[in-house]
C-alpha cells in the first residue's frame, strides 16, 4: 500500500504542444506538498527519443519545479509511451541525485504515471473545402518505403547518439557541480583559518603596542624623577 502523496505532479497526461523545429516539447510540474525534502527522479519506457531535463533532483519543502520533456521526432512516438515519476523521502542527505538513486531503498514512497498525447499532424488536418486528397501513383512504392525505412533508422541512430551525448553532459554537469561545492568549502575553510590567524596576529601587534607605549611612559617618568633630582640638589 503506496504512502501518502509526498508531490503533485501535473498533468496526468502530458500533450506535447510546443514545436521546436523537429523536436516536440511539453513541461511536467512538480510540487513538494510535503513538509520534508524530497528526491524525485523520472523515467520512461522509451528513453532513446525523449530528453528529460532535469530527470531527477531534490525538492524541499512546498517547493516547485518545472521538468522540461522533448520528443526528438514525432515520428518515433509510440501510443504505449509512458512516465514514470519516482519520488522519495531524503531527509537531509548531502549526496548528490545519482548517488542518491542508486542506494535508495525500496520501495519508493510515491510512483506517478503520466500518459503522452500528441496534437495532430499537420497531414492529417482537416481538409478545407473543396479540397481532395489526390492519390499518388504506386510506381516505385516499395523502393521509397524502404529509402523512407532505411533514412528513418538512420536518423534514430543519430538521435539515440544524440541523447546520449546529452546525457552525458548532464552527469558531467553533474560531477563538477558537486567539485565546485567541495571547493568551495575548502575556501571558505581557508577563509576561515586565514581570519583566525590574523585575529591572533592583531592581538600579538595589539600587546606590543601597549608594551612599547609602557616603555614609552617609563622613560619619561625615569627622566621626570632625573630632573627633580637635579632640581633639588641645585
Amino acid at each position: 500500500m503506496e504512502s501518502r502523496e509526498l508531490l503533485k505532479v501535473e498533468p496526468n497526461d502530458l500533450l506535447f504542444d510546443t514545436e521546436i523545429g523537429s523536436r516536440l516539447r511539453s513541461e511536467v510540474t512538480l510540487t513538494n506538498t510535503s513538509k520534508q525534502r524530497v528526491a524525485f527522479r523520472v523515467q520512461t519506457n522509451n528513453p532513446e527519443v525523449y530528453l528529460v531535463r532535469p530527470s531527477r533532483g531534490f525538492l524541499d519543502a512546498e517547493q516547485t519545479t518545472n521538468v522540461s520533456i522533448e520528443l526528438l521526432d514525432r515520428r518515433l512516438f509510440r501510443a504505449k509511451d509512458r512516465f514514470l515519476v519516482l519520488t522519495a523521502s531524503c531527509g537531509d542527505t548531502e549526496v548528490d541525485c545519482v548517488q542518491f538513486w542508486q542506494s535508495v531503498p525500496t520501495p519508493v514512497h510515491q510512483r506517478a504515471k503520466i500518459g503522452v498525447r500528441l496534437p495532430p499532424s499537420p497531414a492529417h488536418s482537416p481538409k478545407r473545402g473543396g479540397e481532395t486528397d489526390v492519390c499518388e501513383p504506386s510506381i516505385g512504392k516499395a523502393t521509397t518505403i524502404g529509402d523512407n525505412e532505411t533514412s528513418l533508422e538512420m536518423q534514430m541512430a543519430a538521435l539515440r547518439e544524440e541523447n546520449k551525448r546529452l546525457r552525458d553532459c548532464e552527469d558531467q554537469s553533474e560531477v563538477r557541480m558537486r567539485e565546485l561545492e567541495q571547493r568551495g568549502r575548502e575556501l571558505e575553510a581557508e577563509y576561515r583559518k586565514r581570519r583566525s590567524r590574523l585575529g591572533s596576529v592583531l592581538l600579538l601587534v595589539d600587546r606590543e603596542q601597549h608594551g612599547v607605549l609602557f616603555g614609552v611612559l617609563l622613560a619619561l617618568l625615569v627622566l621626570i624623577g632625573i630632573w627633580l633630582t637635579n632640581y633639588l640638589a641645585a
